[in-house]
């Protein structure tokens, strides 16, 4: 095989050198370019994850979509490391290599980056342009497969994913940016996420019921840009990802009931309100650790799953006051059945209680049983 050369930066790490370059989709195409050393449990050999077809998938939509708009962009390295020795020219800045197998630099070992060099090569299947694409690389030489294999653990479980809190805020940022300023091209994904409005609305939804004074959940949620305070009994991420998830919907009715936008968040600081007042006692008000279930993820959870079936009720009087949220708790409570009428009590509620040691089967399974009685109490209200 002729000699492979790449321009190429070379830097010493300790005792170990790593060549920057890139290789186009093409290069590794060539046979015996790469290869990913699965692990096989039965062997103890190799170290690699199976390849998560779906994940390869998307990001060849992703690029090949992207391609379209000449904005196919992949700024991450792939790492790959060889026990072959590469040569580097210091005049010209480049390496230089044999891909021959008898030469010992190829196949190259995929330490980090087979789910993009995968998708890659299946975007380029439909798309001949891909081929050309090229992508930055960094290759780590005179590497035996014990320090492959120290390499592979450190890349794989120190890598973090952005926080959810802080993803959320940024595809909100986009929602607002949609037709009024320009973008780059979108991954269908982050573009589906902005054009639904659900991360905007739930972040609109959490500011709005954290800083007006008279919700209960006033100074309760940590926001992604704030240090953990005593006051806080939740986090912004678990928040608005328990709204999306149970009312920012298409059929819930949050969403559907004929009022106007800017009211929809007024209703539900008086539903809050009206939750606080029959589920709350006073000295459980507090905040942080000590402060009552109702304002932790749990009792989030179950409040806002009762919350459609209230709200189908009072609509057909069209009125959603405080004091009509109440009314509706106490006509509900006559129809609760066996250990559900405990969760009337706030004493239920209470920090390290009964419901603090629920898991979410459990609260599914009790909002069940409230709203049949909420149910229950609006038919006995129309037979009257």
């Amino acid at each position: 095989m002729p000699e492979f050369r790449k321009p190429a930066v070379q830097i010493r790490q300790g005792k170990r050198t790593l060549f920057l370059t890139s290789f186009t989709v093409r290069d590794f195409l060539s046979d015996g370019f790469y290869e990913v050393d699965r692990l096989d449990v039965q062997s103890a050999k190799g170290k690699q994850r199976l390849l998560n077809k779906p994940r390869a998938n998307s990001f060849a939509r992703d690029i090949s979509a992207a391609d379209k708009d000449n904005e196919a962009f992949l700024p991450t390295s792939i790492f790959l490391a060889t026990e072959g020795s590469i040569s580097y020219d210091e005049h010209e800045h480049q390496i230089f290599f044999n891909t021959d197998q008898m030469y010992g630099v190829c196949p190259f070992d995929v330490v980090d980056g087979q789910h993009r060099i995968e998708g890659l090569k299946i975007a380029a299947e439909k798309n001949e342009r891909i081929l050309d694409f090229p992508i930055s690389v960094a290759i780590a030489h005179k590497m035996n497969e014990t320090e492959r294999m120290l390499q592979f653990v450190i890349v794989n479980t120190k890598q973090k994913e952005v926080d959810k809190g802080v993803a959320q805020h940024i595809t909100a940022r986009f929602t607002q940016m949609l037709n009024v300023e320009p973008l780059p091209h979108l991954p269908g994904w982050l573009l589906n996420e902005a054009e639904k409005r659900t991360d905007y609305r739930g972040l609109e939804i959490a500011k709005t019921l954290n800083g007006d004074e008279r919700s209960p959940w006033y100074g309760r949620i940590q926001f992604a840009d704030e240090a953990k305070g005593s006051k806080h009994t939740i986090t912004q991420r678990s928040f608005v990802t328990t709204v999306k998830r149970i009312i920012l919907n298409n059929f819930h009715p949050f969403n559907t009931f004929p009022v106007s936008e800017d009211a929809r968040v007024p209703i539900l600081i008086n539903y809050w309100r009206a939750v606080d007042d029959i589920f709350v006692s006073e000295e459980d008000t507090v905040v942080g650790k000590s402060a009552s279930i109702v304002y932790k993820s749990i009792g989030l959870d179950f409040f806002l799953l009762i919350l459609g079936p209230t709200l189908n009720v009072l609509s057909k009087g069209d009125d959603f006051t405080e004091d009509a949220f109440i009314q509706q708790f106490i006509n509900m409570a006559e129809y609760l059945e066996g250990d559900s009428t405990a969760a009337l009590a706030p004493e239920f509620w209470r920090a390290r209680s009964a419901a603090g040691s629920m898991n979410k089967a459990g609260i599914r399974n009790l909002a069940s049983e409230f709203i049949k009685a909420i149910n229950n109490a609006a038919e006995q209200e129309v037979k009257v």
